[in-house]
């Protein structure tokens, strides 16, 4: 119980406040032992025997109204704390005060031992518990999945952890912490899917009604869901389709696993959801090997909603074991400490991102699961990937649903869960690690050991490449990462061919390769044949290795340019009879006519330039006058013909394709042929008459 200290004399001074303790509008206090000095009083008292006993140090003091035969001396009291506790003194209490009989000075608690608190109250004995400078952060930490400020000590946790621990042991179990989004479920609340799913359900009752008066039906197993064909089998079942005389199979597309709902605390809005493949299959299964968790950035009305969905019969999600964003404490992260605060040895966890847990090393990343076309993870944290999106160009003509589902991630990972148990409980020496946090790392490091890997054109130039989720999933399963194509790489995993990148990997003979190897190796835990995920190359590409590679020319549109404008561009800016050209011919010669202020200085000047022929001064003229609007271009010629002329041929053997139109140009067309020998027509005119 709590004791309150009062002053037992008349009158008193604070001389002196001994420790820090806060007042009692303070939220904090400090914790004392008994008999700890709180407070020093100074009070006048009447000198006699009792007082020289009781003060060894006292001082004489003269009061005005005091009578002489009367010695007053002032002395000090030291007031203690009379029992161990948390200490708070009385907001009146501060140095110099005057202070009167009764006055409380300062309380003491008992400090409060009790295990559980909520909302920083103790649930045995009512005492706030709020923590202290001196108290560690985390004395009290949160375990339940409901609710963050129901906590316990730390020394609750620790025996509640050892419990756990050994009731997983007698059932040879781990804990498996679960995603919903995109990792076992796919939702959205597009306004789309509404109509169809109402479509799909009407017809689906309709032919269970027709089934009714069929025995065998009765007896059968439940109505299977409606075949759906690729649409590049659609023209081999049509005539299949036509010769049935059953009743037409239900309208694509599939929603089978498809479910409706709305959250109370939306009410005015339907969520539409669908199960991955294999999930049932993969919850009765992993059920056999680790208890379950649940563990999502939705609200807590979603995760309930999901959770009742998934598992309606409650076999495999204890609804205590549901943990959503308004319980985790963070709306960016996700932290395994904050359902197992002391021991992570046995947890393993499985989501579809790996940045939101720091990609820890219990972390199993699966590939995200894709239903709804126009609708991301609708619970992303805040800044990354959106939820439900505008569809993009031609989406509308599109099926709104995935209507063929391939995804088989839950199928491939549940033999590599349940191999990740066995290996746990299968270390018979007491040295080997008994930790999933080792176990599970030397696991995935066996997949891709021995590669080396460069990408290209799949991450943003924006995001350095150690922090996107290729690189980091790549090195969790044994890879070894390169920024650049060296003699150390051996994969190059890419977009498309084209880049610096590719053309490097190419010289090296290294295999060029989509994301999907990546992403099927991790999903199947096994690297899988280059060779099924090879990128289309060019058709030289030999040449290219042996940088040979001729340049061909292309009617090939420019990017930014319709590739039908393309040719009727070039005829509207050169012209059938190169008008181009000739409008720079007439320019030159408007120049050199300006220039032409002397024809004797011009003369004097082409009889310079012009070869020993043996004509005379008259003839040279003429031929002049008949072809004055080259002698600017001869010139020209002229000095072009000086300057020395680059190597173009390692660059054009770099450059596959020329975007440039044949006939107009192109790097054949600027070349020299055997007609050209003997002809002195200026490049730029030949160039024109070609």
């Amino acid at each position: 119980m709590s004791r309150t200290v009062h002053l037992e004399h008349e009158r008193a001074l604070v001389a002196e406040i001994l420790i820090g303790a806060a007042t009692s509008t303070d939220n904090n206090s400090d914790t004392v032992a008994a008999g700890t000095p709180v407070l020093r009083l100074s009070r006048i008292v009447r000198d006699s025997p009792e007082t020289r006993a009781a003060y060894a140090a006292r001082e004489p003091v003269t009061l005005p109204s005091t009578p002489p035969d009367v010695q007053l001396v002032m002395v000090r009291d030291l007031l203690r704390a009379p029992i161990a506790g948390r200490l708070v003194l009385d907001p009146s209490v501060m140095p110099k005060a005057v202070l009167v009989l009764g006055q409380p000075l300062f309380t003491v608690s008992p400090v409060c031992d009790h295990p559980i608190k909520f909302h920083n109250l103790c649930t045995t004995c009512g005492q706030y518990l709020a923590p202290t400078d001196d108290q560690p952060i985390d004395a009290h930490v949160a375990v339940t999945h409901g609710d963050a400020n129901v906590m316990v000590s730390r020394a609750a946790a620790l025996e509640a952890a050892d419990t756990t621990a050994a009731r997983l042991r007698a059932d040879r179990k781990l804990s498996l912490v679960l995603d919903l989004d995109q990792t076992l479920i796919h939702a959205t609340h597009d306004a789309s899917i509404g109509p169809l799913l109402s479509a799909y359900e009407a017809a689906n009752a309709a032919q269970s009604d027709r089934a009714e008066g069929d025995d065998a039906q009765k007896n059968s197993s439940p109505l299977p869901p409606p075949a759906v064909v690729d649409a590049a089998d659609s023209s081999a079942a049509a005539p299949e389709a036509a010769k049935s005389t059953s009743p037409p199979p239900l309208p694509p597309p599939n929603l089978n696993d498809v479910y409706r709902f709305r959250l109370k605390d939306d009410p005015s809005r339907e969520y539409y959801v669908r199960l991955r493949p294999y999930l049932r299959e993969f919850l009765a299964g992993i059920a056999k090997y680790y208890e379950l968790h649940v563990y999502t950035m939705g609200s807590r009305t979603y995760a309930d909603c999901i959770a009742r969905i998934i598992d309606p019969d409650g076999l495999y999600l204890n609804d205590q074991r549901v943990l959503s964003r308004d319980e985790s404490g963070s709306v960016h992260r996700k932290s395994l400490e904050r359902l197992f605060p002391c021991d992570q040895s046995m947890v393993v966890a499985v989501d579809d991102r790996g940045d939101v847990w720091d990609w820890a090393p219990g972390l199993v990343r699966v590939r995200p699961y894709k239903y709804f076309q126009s609708t991301g993870d609708i619970n992303a944290p805040p800044n990354s990937a959106p939820g439900t999106a505008a569809p993009g160009p031609g989406l509308a003509a599109r099926s709104p649903v995935v209507t063929v589902d391939r995804d088989t991630e839950l199928q491939d990972l549940l033999p590599k869960l349940v191999e990740l148990n066995h290996r746990f409980y299968g270390q018979d020496s007491d040295n080997s690690p008994h930790d999933v946090r080792i176990i599970l790392p030397d696991m995935k490091r066996t997949v891709l050991a021995g590669c080396v890997i460069s990408f290209s054109g799949l991450i943003p130039k924006t995001m350095p490449e150690q922090r996107s989720d290729l690189w980091m999933l790549a090195i969790s399963f044994g890879a070894k990462c390169s920024l650049v194509v060296d003699a150390q790489t051996t994969h190059l995993v890419a977009r498309a061919f084209g880049t610096d990148k590719s053309k490097q990997a190419l010289a090296r003979n290294l295999p060029i390769i989509s994301d999907q190897w990546l992403a099927t190796s991790i999903a199947r835990w096994a690297k899988q044949d280059e060779s099924q995920y090879a990128l289309s190359l060019p058709p030289d590409v030999d040449a290219m290795r042996a940088g040979t590679a001729a340049v061909v020319p292309t009617t090939e549109a420019p990017p930014g340019l319709p590739a039908g404008d393309f040719d009727s561009l070039l005829d509207d800016l050169i012209g059938e009879d190169g008008d181009l050209f000739g409008e720079l011919d007439e320019e030159l010669d408007t120049d050199e006519d300006e220039l032409d202020g002397d024809d004797d200085a011009d003369e004097e000047v082409e009889s310079e330039r012009e070869p020993e022929s043996g004509d005379d001064d008259g003839q040279g003229m003429e031929a002049d006058a008949s072809d004055g609007g080259d002698s600017l271009l001869d010139d020209l010629d002229f000095d072009l013909a000086v300057a020395p002329v680059p190597d173009v041929a390692p660059l054009a053997a770099e450059i596959p394709v020329s975007r440039k139109r044949p006939g107009y140009g192109s790097v054949q067309d600027m070349g020299s042929t055997p007609d050209d020998a003997n002809d002195d027509t200026p490049p730029l005119k030949r160039a024109r008459r070609q």
